[in-house]
């Protein structure tokens, strides 16, 4: 009965991952992506130019995805990793979750200004969407290129 056991577990097992599968495959393909990142550099020292587009796949223009999206700048300062949301070094953002609400696509964008001392070595994008596929997007886009 223990190989028994042992092999319907196996099965068990087969079937949940083949879901598990599926289930990525289809929300893969729709609701969120990260559909590009750019940095250009500015004449200003020590800031750069930001544009992050968030797009909805397969959207039919009546629905509207809903979610946030946080941006961190990652990098050292003194030695030592340190994690800066985009509201501590961008202007234009002030809240750590920024806000979607879209039915094809949503820009945001500004500048980051590195604090003096801040070595950057990369932007980490975390965004979630909640309608109408819930999903949830995490990239990261190395700073110098």
């Amino acid at each position: 009965t223990q190989s028994r056991s042992s092999a319907a577990s196996d099965v068990y097992k087969r079937q949940v991952q083949y879901y598990r599968q599926v289930v990525s495959e289809q929300t893969g393909s729709t609701g969120l992506m990260i559909s590009r990142f750019d940095l250009t550099p500015t004449d200003k020292a020590n800031t750069k130019r930001y544009k992050l587009v968030l797009r909805q796949q397969d959207a039919d223009g009546d629905t509207y995805l809903e979610g946030r999206v946080n941006v961190t700048l990652a990098g050292r300062q003194s030695g030592q990793l340190k994690r800066l949301a985009l509201r501590e070094v961008s202007s234009e953002q002030d809240e750590d979750a920024i806000r979607l609400r879209f039915k094809y696509f949503q820009n945001v964008e500004g500048e980051i200004v590195v604090p003096d001392g801040f070595v950057p070595e990369k932007i980490e994008i975390s965004a979630v969407a909640e309608a109408p596929v819930a999903k949830r997007v995490d990239q990261e886009f190395e700073w110098g290129k």
